[in-house]
C-alpha cells in the first residue's frame, strides 16, 4: 500500500530539516507538512541565514529517495506514526519530530529514562540495574540503546519483562552498534523507534538530536554515570529544560560521575547516593 502524501511530506521534512536546523524549523512550526515542504523546495530567500538553511535542506533531499525508503518500511514491517501519537512530544514545540518509525509492540505508558556513559564501570552497570529493579509496576523504561549504561538498563528491563522503548539515532533498517541490533533481534517487551526513515544515516548529530526524544517521553530521568561533556548530560539537560525530574546518581568517589556531580548543582535535580540509595 502506497504511503499517504502526508507521510511522504513528513518523511522528506525529516531528512531536509533535522532538529539541529532549529531556526528554520521554528519558522515553519505552524505550517502544515505540505506547506512546509513546499516552502523549502520553492521559496526564495532574502536573508543569508535562510538561504543557507534552504541550501542545506535541498542538498539533503537530492540524496534521498523517499519512495524507496517508504517501500523498505513496508517490507520490513516498520510502522509509521504521526508525532501526535506521542503526547509528550508536543512539549518539544518546533523541535518535535515530523514522524516516528517503530518496530515491535509499541505501548505508550509511564516512561522513566535511564541514561549514562558508554564507558560504564562495573559500579555504574550495577547502579543502572538497581534503578530498574526499583521501578514501580506501572513504569516503563526509555533509553537510547547505546553500549554501557543504556544497554545495562535495557537488559535488566528485559530480564524483568518490563515494557521498554529504545530510541535509536539510525533508521530502523540498520540498527547499530551490533550489540544493540542483536538485542533488538532477540526480542523484548516493547518497541524500538526512530525519527529517521530507512536509508538515512544521521551521523554523529543524530545521536544528539535523538536525545531530546528520550527526554520528552520520560516523566523522570536517572543519570547514572557520565563525564561532563557527553550525550547523557545532553539528554539530562533536555529533560531539565522540559521540566522533567532528573535524578543524579553519585558516589563518594568524585571520579565516578563528574558530569552527574556538575549537573546535580542545577535547579530541578535530586541526588541519589549509591551507597545508601537515599535521596539527598
Amino acid at each position: 500500500m502506497k504511503a499517504s502524501l502526508e507521510n511522504q511530506h513528513r518523511t522528506l521534512l525529516t531528512v531536509a530539516l533535522p532538529a539541529n536546523e532549529g531556526r528554520l524549523r521554528k519558522h515553519l512550526w505552524k505550517y502544515s507538512a505540505k506547506e512546509a515542504f513546499e516552502f523549502i523546495t520553492t521559496a526564495s530567500a532574502d536573508q543569508r541565514w535562510l538561504a543557507m538553511a534552504l541550501a542545506r535542506a535541498r542538498s539533503r533531499l537530492e540524496r534521498f529517495d523517499v519512495e524507496q525508503s517508504l517501500e523498505m518500511s513496508q517490507k520490513l514491517g516498520i510502522q509509521i506514526h504521526h508525532p501526535d501519537t506521542f503526547p509528550n512530544f508536543q512539549d518539544l514545540e518546533h523541535q518535535a519530530p515530523w514522524l516516528i518509525f517503530s518496530k515491535g509492540d509499541l505501548q505508550l505508558t509511564k516512561f522513566t529514562a535511564v541514561v549514562g556513559t558508554r564507558q560504564a564501570t562495573d559500579q555504574g552497570i550495577k547502579a543502572a540495574q538497581q534503578v530498574i529493579i526499583g521501578f514501580e509496576s506501572e513504569e516503563s523504561l526509555v533509553s537510547g540503546g547505546a553500549n554501557g549504561i543504556d544497554m545495562a538498563a535495557h537488559t535488566q528491563a528485559k530480564h524483568q519483562n518490563l515494557n521498554q522503548l529504545m530510541i535509536v539515532s539510525s533508521g530502523l533498517h540498520t540498527i547499530f552498534p551490533i550489540t544493540t541490533k542483536r538485542f533488538v533481534d532477540s526480542g523484548f517487551s516493547g518497541a524500538v523507534i526512530s525519527e529517521q526513515p530507512p536509508l538515512v544515516n544521521s551521523g554523529k548529530i543524530g545521536f544528539l538530536n535523538r536525545n531530546r526524544l528520550i527526554a520528552a517521553l520520560a516523566e523522570k530521568l536517572f543519570l547514572i554515570q557520565a563525564p561532563v561533556v557527553s550525550g547523557s548530560i545532553n539528554t539530562a539537560q533536555h529533560a531539565l529544560n522540559l521540566g522533567r525530574q532528573v535524578y543524579c546518581c553519585l558516589d563518594d568517589d568524585p571520579d565516578y560521575s563528574p558530569g552527574g556531580a556538575w549537573l546535580a548543582k542545577k535547579q530541578g535535580t535530586e541526588t541519589i547516593h549509591l551507597a545508601s540509595h537515599s535521596r539527598i
